[in-house]
């Protein structure tokens, strides 16, 4: 699956599936379509089939699972694949395409020979026993709790740094006209802020929105100065 396009694999679909008319995709546009027997692809609003939905299949990438909406008849059934550390969100985006899931839809789950592995380690099941829809929910929520594990560290330093460069903007912001660009200059703790020590500086100066409105007579004074890098006022002066 993972080697085809959505709409070649629509159509491998449809050959497949003898009884069905058309299949629904999502094509490289973002654009929902169908495509009929004949090879013909329509827009789904202008084609016959939306209204013949029983008559499709109807195909969705892990991409196209959140925020895709089509109306499926009562009686349709969902084939949802899991892949390696599917997290909950993901998989329930998945499975509630089918907006009557329960009450007219039903889903069943396919995995590949290494997730049904992690499966059954996650639930301390054999080989020999069958997995069942709460055993995929419990790995489901095993492999969401890593999930956050791993990308705790991450979204901590994200908030450490926005508060940082929230606090140095505020400070930049509101401080006086005049400076005297010595370390202790609020335009030295933004700078610091925002490009976190990384030699970019001639960057930062033209980043900054108002910068060359609000200060241009102090970085006009500053040209001379040993702290601010040549390269800095050479863009200033360029983009003026």
């Amino acid at each position: 699956m993972l080697e085809l396009k959505n709409q070649e694999l629509a159509e491998a679909w449809l050959r497949a599936k003898r009884d069905a008319q058309a299949a629904v995709f999502v094509n490289d546009d973002d654009e929902i379509v169908i495509v009929s027997r004949n090879g013909a692809v329509e827009p789904f609003a202008s084609s016959p089939f939306s209204q013949q939905l029983d008559q499709c299949v109807v195909y969705l990438d892990d991409a196209h699972t959140r925020g895709t909406d089509v109306k499926l008849p009562s009686g349709f059934r969902a084939a949802v694949t899991l892949g390696p550390k599917v997290t909950k969100d993901r998989l329930t985006q998945g499975c509630m395409r089918m907006r009557k899931l329960g009450n007219g839809h039903s889903v069943m789950f396919f995995a590949p020979t290494e997730v049904d592995r992690s499966i059954r380690s996650a639930t301390q099941k054999a080989n020999t026993d069958c997995v069942d829809v709460a055993d995929i929910l419990y790995w489901a929520m095993r492999e969401t709790c890593l999930d956050i594990q791993m990308r705790a560290s991450h979204w901590a330093q994200q908030g450490s740094d926005f508060s940082t460069r929230h606090s140095a903007w505020i400070q930049f912001s509101h401080a006086p006209y005049h400076f005297d660009f010595h370390p202790g200059d609020s335009l030295v703790a933004a700078r610091g802020a925002f490009i976190g020590g990384s030699v970019r500086t001639t960057q930062f100066f033209t980043a900054i929105p108002g910068l060359r409105s609000r200060r241009s007579k102090e970085v006009r004074g500053a040209r001379s100065s040993n702290w601010l890098p040549k390269g800095a006022w050479m863009r200033n002066k360029k983009g003026r």
